[in-house]
């Protein structure tokens, strides 16, 4: 991750649990993270992966990108593709490309996911949304109960607020992910 983002979701992190009343020991207890792992991820000496940012931003009941997202964004926000950087994980690796925020928080990530075990989510703030649109590759994705397949071309929109699953068939499989947040909390 660049030094940028890694400043970025430190000032966030450790900004979003001041505002919240937490200590460090009580997000990451949250977390399910150790405190030196937060300690050092908001001290800007740490990488974290997508699963790190995720148990954070639900531990924070926050949307994923205000741990990644400048605090401030200008009028007009241009992300170029050799500027931003991916977020690895496993089997998914995600780039923030961008985040809408009228009348409620809506995310656009671009994903790539490899073969491999199953990528199993757990719940999401109620009323949360996905939005999948497949560019290439094929993945098995959506609620644990019934799951689909994509192809590219394919999209598909459930709600993400129960378990629910990403499992890449081909490699290289590639797309964006669009998360409607339900709109329960104002932002600048």
């Amino acid at each position: 991750m660049v030094q940028e983002v890694v400043k970025c979701v430190a000032t966030n992190t450790r900004t979003l649990r001041e505002g919240a009343g937490l200590s460090l020991s009580e997000l990451a207890r949250r977390a399910g993270i150790s405190k030196g792992a937060l300690s050092q991820l908001e001290n800007g000496q740490a990488n974290p992966t997508v699963e790190t940012l995720w148990s954070l931003a639900q531990a924070l009941g926050v949307p994923f990108s205000d741990l990644t997202a400048e605090p401030d964004p200008p009028d007009v926000v241009v992300i170029r593709a050799e500027d931003s950087e991916w977020i690895t994980g496993t089997p998914i690796t995600c780039r923030l490309v961008q985040r809408l925020n009228a009348p409620a928080t809506v995310e656009v990530h671009q994903i790539r996911v490899q073969p491999g075990p199953a990528r199993h989510s757990p719940a999401h703030p109620r009323g949360l949304t996905e939005h999948v649109l497949l560019h290439a590759g094929r993945m098995r994705l959506g609620p644990v109960e019934h799951p689909v397949v994509l192809g590219p071309g394919d999209a598909a929109s459930y709600l993400a607020d129960t378990a629910h699953l990403y499992e890449a068939l081909e490699a290289d499989t590639a797309g964006l992910i669009l998360m409607a947040y339900p709109n329960t909390r104002r932002h600048p």
